[in-house]
């Protein structure tokens, strides 16, 4: 499941709105965790270009296709967002939600060692985040 990238069709944020919206799952939940994820943006919006770790701006760069993205993607974990396993197979079974594709293991690490250095995370995500 981790490194698992996945559409939220119609994703519902805070402010109302709702959009199409990429996120990878950053954990493996044992039966009783959540889902623990981050969103993706293909929009530069003055953030850092070059590919990789930008923990300081909560970033992790990736270059056009070279995973699953075919434009630049920034993966953004200054907020984390979590679904109850029941509600999210529910999601996946009404077609809410659709699995895309998995990162490549040497990618995901970097994700997740990118995470780890952020000095933005809770301690309990980062907690679920490496177990």
């Amino acid at each position: 499941m981790r490194g698992t990238v996945f559409l939220y069709y119609s994703f519902p944020f805070a402010n109302g709105y709702t959009r199409d919206k990429y996120f990878i799952i950053l954990n493996n939940p044992g039966p009783n965790d959540v889902i623990v994820t981050c969103i993706t943006t293909s929009q530069p919006d003055h953030r850092p270009e070059q590919e990789g770790c930008h923990h300081i701006h909560n970033l992790y760069v990736l270059n056009a296709n070279y995973d699953y993205f075919p434009k630049k993607t920034w993966v953004q974990f200054f907020k984390v967002f979590k679904f109850g396993q029941e509600i999210f197979q529910k999601s996946v079974q009404k077609g809410d939600i659709e699995k895309k594709a998995t990162l490549r293991p040497e990618t995901f690490r970097a994700i997740i060692n990118c995470i780890g250095k952020s000095e933005d995370i809770p301690h309990y995500d980062l907690q679920l985040i490496r177990k």
